[in-house]
């Protein structure tokens, strides 16, 4: 399972929250970063986790990590 975010905007933040069965992966939108890695590369949440993202650029997203 894996979540796309969207276009990155300037002081967008998104929740994504997993209550799946199974981790999934978050992906940034095309061309663009999360937490300053590769371009286009996800970043894993676990089961019961939720990642909080927030656009510092257009095209670069600071993504952390928050557990119950």
């Amino acid at each position: 399972d894996s979540v796309k975010l969207p276009v990155a905007e300037t002081g967008m933040q998104i929740k994504i929250i997993n209550h799946g069965a199974a981790s999934c992966n978050v992906f940034p939108n095309t061309s663009d970063k999360i937490n300053e890695g590769a371009i286009d590369t996800a970043k894993a949440l676990a089961v019961d986790a939720s990642l909080l993202c927030s656009c510092w650029d257009v095209d670069n997203w600071e993504c952390v990590t928050l557990t119950r």
